[in-house]
This record gives structure tokens, sequence and C-alpha cells, in this order.
């Protein structure tokens, strides 16, 4: 009989897993009924949970679950292993795309490339447990039957906070899943997309709690059903008025036009095409030449009532040597001149001192994005905030820089990136100025929020390079990362992509005109609305949650201390 309920448990982890991998995005689609399947996406999981044995009851009577002494520990223990089992299905399901860039550009063989994901899975999957850490620990109090379980609003809080603080690869939040409805998305310029976690999180716990035990309360599963429904029709319909609303708002602002190449670069260097040689005919060998005309091809389509106020060029589609090659740079000076148009562009630098004394291959390298102007003039560089895990950088290499020599000896193609520091945007008309975002950039909530209050952005530009991930769904998981950026701060985004996708937002996160999609070439346009005021969640962030979670952390304090049972969740 333990053996069976064991077996269920962990088939609801799996399940629980499987659903809430079904909310990342897996293709251009804005929308996706997906999204409603994160409210009750948890709650197979956390109802075993719910139902795991309390104290040791008698086998005679009928309605005993366990044999075996119950106690705090074992209880915790088998709530903590669901939640890793839940965690490691969601990784190897939703981020399995990460074998891609370990397969072209470390250049590690295929079995090698999976068996080191599934180590990844097993790893990254005790996120998971941690994150809930409050959900476990309640279990674990609850071993006896007269335990008193921690009130909802605690734990809710509590976790948020811990997806908020806690540090991870990929910053998905379990708010961010709710992209596919575009006027739920809407909360998120007032409470982020950890705001939407409060509802997606409150949502399975009292679904979770009330079908635990609906004997002893007939009405509390209706009750549930109909209080969850309610709250998020409230939601839903909440967010369509301020879409209506903002929607009027931006028709009225005035507009700033940019174009942006996705010129489907593949490198000479990389990536290892000779496992993938069709490659070879899906993206163009990378070349200035090629990159000039491309956006010779687009400027010469404007009309002079849509003359372009700046031009995009995507990550690591210049020359390696860009920086400091004076006769490319030049070359584009002419152009730029020419165009009379503002270029954006992305390049790398090196610490030059660390250059001479430890070579290419271990010195620090900068990720950087610059405007060359029709003046000739260069502004500042903006340095990347957020290398790349992997590939750009190695994690916890900057307490043990052992471990990044390690992997970059054993390991093709993997470079050591500094980190920026800057959150100033780069003025490219006198009242306009973007904010340059790196690739990894996008995925950092804290950055795009100090560029739109203290940098003074009009506007986020995403550069990308995702031929590191070549076809997958990598870029539309960034692309939707993207959009939240856009609505919690109130600014227009474009993801401007080597090979795609590429597109263009409006602050509410609704796509202008068309998108590019995944390994094609070609240009696109934008008129962009430009907001200038502060939405609420710029100004305040997280701490109105984070302070909700440390008085809910001082309840549970309390509540843990209690003896006898509270029968109110």
């Amino acid at each position: 009989m333990f053996r069976s309920r064991m077996l269920w448990s962990v088939f609801a982890a799996v399940i629980s897993g499987l659903l809430t991998s079904l909310g990342f995005p897996r293709s251009l689609s804005l929308h996706s009924a997906f999204a409603w399947l994160m409210p009750i996406a948890l709650v197979p999981l956390l109802l075993a949970i719910e139902r795991l044995p309390t104290t040791y009851q008698s086998p005679a009577r009928a309605h005993s679950t366990t044999l075996r002494q119950v106690t705090p520990f074992t209880r915790g223990l088998e709530a903590f292993v669901l939640f890793w089992i839940y965690g490691a299905t969601v990784i190897a399901i939703a981020f399995h795309w990460v074998t891609v860039p370990a397969i072209l550009f470390g250049e590690i063989p295929p079995a090698v490339s999976n068996v080191l994901f599934c180590l990844y899975c097993v790893l990254a999957g005790l996120y998971f447990p941690l994150l809930f850490f409050p959900l476990v620990w309640n279990a674990s109090r609850c071993s006896k039957r007269n335990a008193s379980p921690f009130p909802t609003w605690t734990l809710v809080f509590t976790t948020t906070a811990i997806e908020i603080l806690m540090p991870r690869f990929f910053h998905w939040t379990y708010g961010n899943l709710m992209h596919g409805s575009l006027p739920v998305a809407q909360w998120a310029a007032w409470i982020g997309s950890s705001g939407l976690s409060v509802f997606v999180f409150a949502s399975n716990i009292v679904l979770s709690r009330a079908f635990a035990d609906p004997v002893r309360n007939p009405g509390r599963v209706g009750i549930a059903l109909v209080s969850t429904l309610s709250t998020w029709l409230v939601i839903f319909a909440v967010g369509h008025q301020r879409l209506k609303q903002l929607r009027v708002e931006q028709n009225q602002a005035r507009q700033t036009n940019i174009g942006f190449v996705q010129p489907n670069f593949r490198f000479p260097y990389l990536p290892n095409t000779k496992r993938y040689p069709e490659l070879e005919k899906d993206a163009t060998l990378q070349s200035l030449p090629s990159l000039l005309s491309l956006s010779d091809e687009l400027i010469a389509s404007q009309k002079d009532s849509e003359k372009l106020d700046l031009l995009v060029w995507p990550e690591s589609t210049t020359p390696f040597d860009f920086a400091w090659s004076d006769a490319d740079q030049e070359v584009v000076r002419k152009k730029i001149k020419a165009w009379n148009i503002p270029l954006l562009v992305q390049a790398a630098e090196f610490d030059k001192a660390e250059l001479d004394t430890l070579g290419m291959r271990k010195a620090t390298m900068y990720s950087i994005s610059f405007l060359m102007r029709p003046d000739g003039s260069r502004s500042p560089s903006f340095k990347k905030w957020v290398p790349m895990p992997f590939g750009e950088s190695v994690p916890l290499e900057d307490k043990f820089p052992w471990l990044g020599d390690l992997v970059r000896d054993n390991v093709n193609n993997v470079s050591k990136v500094g980190r920026g520091q800057s959150v100033d945007a780069l003025a490219y008309s006198p009242s306009d100025a973007v904010a340059p975002l790196i690739c990894f950039d996008a995925i950092s909530s804290d950055l795009t929020r100090a560029q739109a209050t203290q940098g003074n952005a009009t506007i986020y530009v995403n550069q990308a390079n995702f031929l590191w991930m070549w076809k997958s769904n990598a870029g539309f998981e960034f692309l939707q990362l993207g959009r939240f950026r856009a609505i919690e701060n109130g600014r227009s985004f474009i993801l401007a992509a080597n090979t795609g996708p590429s597109a263009a937002f409006t602050p509410t996160g609704e796509l202008v005109g068309e998108a590019l999609p995944l390994m094609t070439r070609g240009a696109l346009r934008a008129k962009l609305p430009v907001l200038e005021k502060r939405t609420i969640y710029s100004d305040w962030g997280d701490s109105p949650l984070l302070a909700g979670a440390g008085l809910g952390a001082l309840v549970q304090l309390i509540w843990a201390r209690r003896g006898t049972r509270n029968t109110g969740r």
C-alpha cells in the first residue's frame, strides 16, 4: 500500500511538471490557452503532498494509510523529493534546448550532451524544493494530525519572495507563464511578473487544500472553485480595461521609427557544422558587406514621411574585431553619414591588460553596445550585465576562478565575459534614448527597471544571437520575457536577433506589424509609441511583495509555536 501511494505521488509530481512546462512558449504565437493551465498546474503535486501520511494509525482502522511511523523529517523529506521530481520534469521538457549550444558550439558529442543534460536536470531540479520550502516546511509540521497548517496567504507570499530572491540561470517566474493572456499580463505594470506569481500560487494552494479532504468539508470544493474562477475573471477584466485605456494613450503619444535587420548569419569559426550540415543551407556566412547590403535595402524602401530615427544591428553580426578595426568602422561611418541615421551596434572588446598577460582565450571580454552617429561621433559603451551561463561565464567562477579555467580547458568556445554596471540609456535623438539589452540582459527585471527610472530610457532594444540555440524554443522564451519587460516599465520593446525571431512590441506587449521567424533573412521597421510616464512597478519594484513576505514569515514563525489546531486555512 505504501509503495502504491508513493507511485501515485510521483505520478502526480510528473503530471504537474508536464502541465507547467506546457506554459513555456514554443512558437511566435502571443496567445496561448496553455497559460490558463498555470492556476491549476501544481494541484496534482500539492494534493499528493497534502495527502502524505500523518501520524501512525492502527492497520485495523479502515482509513489507515500507512504501517510505518511518520515523523516531521520523513514527511518533509517526501515533500522535498516530490518537488524535486516535479522540478526535474519541468527542466527536462522546457529547457532541453540547452543541449543545442553544447553540441553546436561546445562541440560535445550528442550522447555526452544528453547525459550531461540529465545530470543538469537532477541538479537544477533542486531549485524547486528550495523555492517551495515554505510548503515543504508546512508538510513537515503537519506530520501530526492535530498540527495547525500555515495560513495560505503566508505560503503564497513567502514562496513568491524566494522566487524573487533566489539566483537562477533562467529568470522565468510562474507569473511569466501567464504570457499567453495579454489582459492578465497587463497586471505586470502594477505588480511585476512576480506579482502574477502570487495569483498563480494562491490558486493552486487553495484548490489543492479544498480537494485534499472533501469528505469533512463537502462545501469547500465548490467555494474554492467559485472563488478561484471569480478572482481570475476579475483579473482578466481589470487587465482588459487597462489594455483599452492604454491603447488610446499609445495612439495619442509621439512615435519613434526604428528599423532592424535579421541577417541570419553563421560564422566561419562557429558553429560545428559537421554535426549540423544543414546550417550551411539555412544561414548566410557572416560578412560586413552582406550586413550593409541588407541595411541598404531597408533604408531604400523607406518613404520620406517614414524616415528611420534609429537602425539596429543584432548581436554578433559585426566582425569579431569590429571594435578595434579602424578600417571596418570607417566603412560603416561613411554609410551612416550617407543614410543620415544613427546605428546601434553590438561588438566585443577586451580588458587590454589581461589580453597582454593571459591571451585572448582567458582574458576578460566585454560585450558592448554603442551608437554610431551621422556626425561621426560615438556614444559611450553599454556593457552587458548578464553573461550567458556556460557560454560566456561559468557559474560560481567569481568565487572559484579555477572552476572557470577547468570548464574552458575542456569545453570549446566558452568565453569569459565581464559584467557591466551602467544603466544609462543612449540618446539617439534630442527626445529619445535607447536602453540596450544584450541577449540575456532581457531576462533581468532589475536592469530594465533601473534603465527606465535612472537611465531615462524611452525604448528597449534587445540585441541577440540565437544561432547558439538554432531551431529551438530559446528565442521564443526570450521574446516573451521581453514582452514582460515592456509591460512592467511601460516602454516599447524590440527584439533584434541574428537568426530570429525578431519583433517589436508596444508598451502593452502587443506586436507591431509582423515578426521575422527563425532562420530567415530580412529586415523590419516599426513605428513605436513613446510613453514617458512611469508605471507603479517601475517606481516600487518587488518591495511590496517582499514586505508582505516578511510579514508572512513572521506569522509562520509564530504559527509554528502554536500547539492547537487552527481549522481555518
